[in-house]
């Protein structure tokens, strides 16, 4: 963050205070650049800065909030007075406190923001094509219908979010993150990469292009149709999908609004024994670590499901008051231009000893599944725990692969399918969602009805 935008958060507090109870200034700064490719052309790069407070304040016992990226002295006028205005029009928000400050230390999260990344120039991110074409030249065979990139997406941020407030909550941290998604085609056949780090060369290229040529090489051949009861073996992506579908159950906000078909669940199973995820913020290799949330409580790991059985739900300050409990540190802000909401960091699944391989050869025969089709969080709903998708893989029989699946669906009970659980691998993989990260290695399920066209 600019020195004066840390002061000008300072400034607001200050201003805010003489007519409120409490107040609390979000500030945040975020630079972001974008470039897409086609077949090796630049089709467009845009730099786009978002910088601005949002101003959380109680006045007469009642909340409001505002933002603003306008912070000259007037707009800091108008910024304070709109807060005020909704404080008082906000007749369902009696009662409403601030945060106070915690009595735990924040923590020490190093690697948030990769050395490299505030020097970042053009010309390197303009030689992405030739790095990537030089990684796959070496990865893939010769003798090999030829693969050649298609489209490549690269988005590069950096930036700064801070809190300070009347109740003694103040911390700031910077963070980067490169993002880069990269389509290959062979034959008349796609795959796609996706690869993560904190700078353009803390990209894992190899292995990310590595992953998406296998999966062009086991493709090959025509569709085999889909069984109606079969092992299948969820990839790292497809497994992502999954535990993302059950998060909007987790979250006190949907526990207190009745959203939750998890409510009164804590204490109990819910998934197979072989099942334990953590969120765990000062996980650096999870694009989401920081050491405060958005609300200035400080981060911690905290266990979600243990051995199948469900510890907790993720809170902000008030969804923690409103279920008789404390934040645990998951208040998360898309922008300085909203309130606090819920949302994990990084959920973390605890690895089995098999690597993929030796998974899906234990799980012969199986659909091994490549993605869910339909978005990367399928159609479960929060309030009700039923799912939807349409899943891609590939068989494997007979102890080798057997050719691609056709599309397949599959629906029901989320908790249903996750004790059928009956493998877990060794092999972690990291998967974006647009506000935290799951980190978890391949995961069999036995006993589950596909539906589609039948032999």
């Amino acid at each position: 963050m600019s020195p004066g935008l840390a002061e000008t958060a300072t400034a607001i507090l200050e201003r805010a205070r003489p007519s409120t109870e409490q107040a609390e200034v979000f500030a945040s700064e975020v630079s972001t650049t974008s470039m897409r490719w086609l077949n090796g052309e630049l089709e467009y790069e845009r730099l786009v800065t978002n910088r601005g407070v949002g101003l959380r304040v109680v006045a007469g016992d009642r909340y409001g909030y505002s933002y603003s990226s306008a912070l000259d002295p007037a707009g800091v006028e108008t910024l304070v007075g709109l807060a005020r205005d909704a404080a008082a029009a906000n007749r369902g928000s009696a009662g409403y406190r601030l945060p106070p400050r915690s009595e735990l230390p924040v923590p020490v999260v190093s690697g948030l923001c990769h050395p490299a990344a505030l020097g970042t120039t053009t010309a390197d991110r303009h030689e992405l094509p030739a790095r990537v074409a030089g990684v796959l030249g070496e990865i893939t065979d010769a003798a090999a219908p030829p693969v050649r990139v298609q489209r490549m997406l690269c988005v590069d941020n950096h930036g700064r979010r801070s809190i300070t407030s009347s109740t003694g909550v103040a911390g700031s941290y910077q963070v980067s993150g490169v993002s880069l998604w990269i389509e290959l085609l062979t034959d008349g056949r796609s795959s796609h990469a996706f690869a993560n780090g904190r700078s353009l060369w803390d990209l894992d290229l190899r292995a990310d292009l590595g992953a998406a040529v296998a999966r062009l090489a086991r493709t090959a051949g025509p569709p085999q149709p889909a069984e109606g009861v079969a092992t299948i073996v969820l990839s790292p992506p497809a497994a992502a999908s999954l535990i993302g579908a059950i998060v909007p159950a987790l979250t006190g906000e949907a526990v207190r609004k009745g959203h939750s078909h998890l409510a009164g669940s804590l204490g109990r199973p819910i998934a197979g024994t072989l099942l334990t995820i953590d969120d765990d913020p000062l996980d650096v290799r999870g694009m989401s670590a920081r050491p405060f949330d958005d609300e200035g409580t400080p981060s911690a790991p905290l266990r979600l499901l243990d051995c199948g059985i469900l510890t907790s739900f993720l809170h902000n300050y008030a969804t923690g008051l409103a279920g008789g409990t404390e934040s645990t540190g998951h208040a998360f802000r898309s922008s300085y231009r909203s309130t606090p909401e819920v949302a994990p960091t990084n959920l973390v699944v605890r690895t089995g000893k098999l690597s993929t391989s030796e998974l899906v050869r234990a799980a012969e025969p199986c659909l091994y599944v490549d993605e869910w089709h339909g978005g990367r969080a399928t159609s479960s709903r929060a309030h009700t725990g039923r799912f939807s998708a349409v899943l891609s893989g590939t068989w494997w029989r007979g102890g080798g692969w057997a050719g691609p699946a056709e599309p397949v669906g599959v629906a029901g009970r989320i908790e249903d399918l996750l004790r059928r659980l009956v493998l877990v691998g060794a092999e972690l993989g990291t998967e974006l969602s647009n506000s935290y990260t799951v980190r978890t290695p391949a995961l069999a399920f036995e006993g589950v009805r596909l539906s589609g066209r039948q032999r």
